[in-house]
């Protein structure tokens, strides 16, 4: 797998590729929660997160 930057877009695989992120405060949540926490973001199409 690629990834890159060009001329103000991301390139993954040499596709263009539009970021939908979200955030998770892991620090917040019990360990055990964090799993339903991404899954949750990833279901609601996110598909970066920091």
């Amino acid at each position: 797998m690629s990834f890159s930057a060009s001329k103000g877009y991301f390139l993954k695989n040499g596709k263009s590729y539009f970021v939908i992120s979200g955030e998770i405060h892991y620090f917040r949540l019990d360990p055990k929660l964090w799993e339903k926490h991404l899954k949750l973001l990833k279901d609601s199409g996110a598909n970066t997160t920091s």
